[in-house]
């Protein structure tokens, strides 16, 4: 398996910042399952899981917070 990579931060932050898979993949114009595989992934690299899912979509775990927060600092360094 690869490591991390910078599709599965966006889409991570994605996820977080919509609250659902599906608002997500809308908002980053792929295919929801693409997007479902790619968070998998993500949580399978880091070794936890990053997203649980609720009646209303998706919430982060403990773990997800902390990587969201981290990755929000990437993003915002890449930008620049």
């Amino acid at each position: 398996m690869y490591g991390l990579r910078l599709k599965h931060i966006r889409n991570v932050v994605a996820v977080a910042e919509c609250g659902s898979l599906r608002a997500a993949a809308r908002s980053l114009e792929i295919a929801q399952p693409v997007l479902t595989r790619s968070i998998q992934d993500a949580g399978g690299i880091l070794g936890a899981s990053l997203f649980e899912r609720t009646s209303k979509g998706v919430s982060l775990t403990h773990a997800g917070s902390v990587f969201v927060q981290r990755a929000a600092v990437i993003q915002q360094e890449l930008s620049r």
